[in-house]
């Protein structure tokens, strides 16, 4: 699963020299919460609203109305951005990047190509993914179980599925859920669901959860 397929392609960027009070307007309007900093078609660094917000509350509470008027209209971008910021490429896996971000701390990866910002991926996009892995709000019934390690149990379970029927819209693992055991997350659809699930049983498959419709 690659960035490209994820990220917010052409993002919206500002300059090194674009007005600290344009950005965090811009932002407000169009409902950002990061920035690429671009100058002369380069990627210099990333500017967020927590460096714009907390700019503005520094002079809010350290000068008069009229000085913070005056002091924050003469703040570049160039004053706050985080420079050289760490950026991805489109056929980056997204699992690579949410592991950067997650020790990182950052919400949010440029994404260059050949020189060029080409898109930016977030916190948000990456839940989209996951989501979207998982089969979230499609038909059907999601459910979760334990298998062992044994590419067979797998199998057998993808071949009792085709024997009740089913459709399979989303299937994803967690193999290093327990030394023996990967836990399985499945999002079926069909009639026979309930047989499904007791021939799951009957194999002593452990049902961790099961999520009915309408529930």
């Amino acid at each position: 699963m690659l960035v490209r397929f994820w990220m917010t392609k052409d993002p919206v960027t500002v300059g090194p020299r674009t007005g600290a009070a344009e950005a965090l307007g811009l932002m407000q309007e169009r409902k950002f919460r990061r920035l690429p900093v671009v100058d002369e078609g380069r990627l210099v660094g990333i500017v967020t609203d927590a460096n714009l917000t907390s700019a503005l509350q520094y002079y809010a509470g350290r000068f008069d109305k009229a000085r913070q008027k005056r002091d924050f209209s003469g703040i570049q971008v160039q004053n706050i951005m985080t420079p050289s910021p760490f950026t991805a490429r489109p056929d980056t896996p997204v699992a690579e990047v949410a592991r950067l971000m997650q020790d990182r701390k950052i919400g949010g990866v440029p994404i260059v190509d050949k020189g060029k910002v080409v898109g930016i991926i977030t916190e948000s996009d990456i839940f989209h993914a996951l989501l979207s892995v998982l089969g979230f709000g499609l038909p059907g019934m999601p459910l979760t179980f334990l298998l062992p390690h044994d590419p067979d149990a797998l199998h057998e379970v993808m071949r009792i599925l085709k024997a009740r029927g089913l459709g399979l819209h989303a299937l994803a693992t967690v193999h290093d859920y327990s030394p023996s055991q990967s836990m399985v997350m499945a999002h079926v659809e069909g009639k026979d669901v309930n047989g499904f699930l007791d021939d799951l049983r009957a194999r002593k498959i452990e049902i961790l959860s099961v999520e009915r419709e309408g529930a």
